[in-house]
């Protein structure tokens, strides 16, 4: 499903229709909603960023497990530029987690969705900036290490580490299950990473 909001495409995949219908059954659909506008806030953050430096979005594609901007000139963005465009997401979701909890202090109430809210936005700005390909973590060691020491062996390495890291992540997800089972997730995004 294709959506145009602000002059931009937006990209619903069916992984993420199939998602939602889960968590609807599952009696979590309005947990996944809230976190489904972090991971939108997130996205949306990379694409002003990017047009303010001057850079055409093609999309914004929305997956079951979080999503992607499209840049339609990706190819000349400058090291400087892709670092800024990259960290943006991240820096969003703790701006908006900041705000929202000095809200959640000042009307002194303690919401169960706004603290999902909040709780969404600090895990998705961490958990980008793993350095996991294709994280931005990821996305920027790599641009960094090509800067250095060329593409090829940059990709290499970022292989090897990527996998690594996602091994040790699902495993701290299938740890985390003991705690709530929705911390299952922390595996299948792992296990979607590797």
């Amino acid at each position: 499903k294709q959506f145009k909001i602000f002059g931009m495409y937006l990209d619903i995949d069916i992984s993420l229709i199939v998602v939602l219908f889960v968590f609807f059954a599952s009696g979590y659909i309005k947990n996944i909603l809230v976190s489904f506008l972090a991971v939108l806030l997130h996205e949306a953050a990379h694409a002003v960023v990017a047009k303010l430096l001057g850079y055409k979005i093609e999309r914004i594609k929305m997956f079951a497990l979080g999503g992607v901007v499209v840049i339609k000139e990706s190819l000349f963005v400058s090291l400087p530029q892709y670092i800024l465009i990259a960290l943006s997401g991240p820096l969003a979701n703790f701006l908006v987690s900041f705000l929202a909890l000095g809200i959640s202090n000042i009307l002194k109430q303690n919401i169960f969705l706004w603290e999902i809210f909040i709780y969404s936005n600090i895990v998705i700005g961490i958990f980008n900036l793993l350095p996991i390909f294709p994280l931005d973590g990821g996305q920027i060691i790599k641009e960094c290490m090509a800067h250095f020491m060329g593409i090829k062996k940059s990709i290499k390495v970022l292989v090897v580490s990527s996998t690594i890291l996602s091994i040790v992540l699902f495993m701290a997800g299938c740890y985390a299950t003991k705690y709530h089972p929705l911390n299952i997730m922390i595996s299948v995004v792992a296990i979607f990473l590797y």
